[in-house]
């Protein structure tokens, strides 16, 4: 007396377990996967596994689990067609929003313009060591006269794939230069016509070579 194994299909199907985690600079991983049989007459205990269902990472990206339907078995006598329909997990870690601000600086009217600075909040720090956003360039808007500019912070993406930056512009200011106006003195004999009044400016700035003027004065 023989008893065939029932050879109706039965689908199991696993699906690995998948999480999104946010960059810290350390591992981080997902592991392990739920199955389940359309059929109830089939036991998930004759399904062996010799996969490893474990995916860990550190930067950010999307690391896949790796689970395969090879790595699934039928130990059941019973049953002779299980059909394995396998959806993998995943560990999805995404980049860390931090905030760039622009330092605020200034210089005198004439002057060099000063090294320009930013500061970096939410950066990880690892071991000890705060990561660095890295290919940051500050520019600020051209002009040489007294007033505002403002100072723009550009980053490149691909250089800082760990991280999603918000940049804040920061303001650079030109203070007016201050100069000392001396009134030359004068005089004439009674009688006689004024003289032309004169004055000499100490303080002005040189521009390639020629000196500023004042504009605009007038002596009384």
């Amino acid at each position: 007396f023989t008893i065939n194994p029932d050879a109706t299909e039965i689908i199991v199907s696993v699906k690995g377990h998948s999480k999104s985690l946010e960059f810290n600079g350390q591992k981080q991983s997902v592991s392990g996967f739920d199955m389940t049989s359309n059929n109830d007459a089939f036991s998930l205990k004759f399904v062996s596994y010799t996969g490893d269902s474990l995916v860990a990472g550190t930067d950010a990206q999307t690391y896949a689990m790796g689970l395969s339907a090879k790595d699934f078995k039928n130990t059941s006598i019973n049953y002779s067609n299980v059909v394995f329909d396998v959806t993998d997990g995943s560990l999805s870690v995404t980049p860390k929003p931090v905030v760039l601000t622009v330092t605020g600086a200034s210089k005198t009217y004439g002057d060099k313009d000063p090294a320009l600075k930013y500061s970096v909040e939410g950066l990880v720090t690892v071991n000890g060591v705060e990561d660095k956003l890295k290919n940051v360039t500050l520019a600020r808007k051209a002009g040489e006269n007294a007033g505002d500019y403002a100072v723009t912070a550009t980053v490149d993406a691909k250089s800082n794939p760990n991280y999603t930056v918000t940049a804040k512009d920061g303001k650079f200011t030109i203070a007016p230069k201050p100069v000392v106006l001396t009134v030359t003195g004068a005089s004439k004999t009674y009688g006689d016509k004024d003289p032309a009044l004169e004055y000499s400016v100490n303080g002005l700035v040189t521009v390639n070579g020629v000196e500023d003027k004042l504009k605009n004065v007038t002596l009384a």
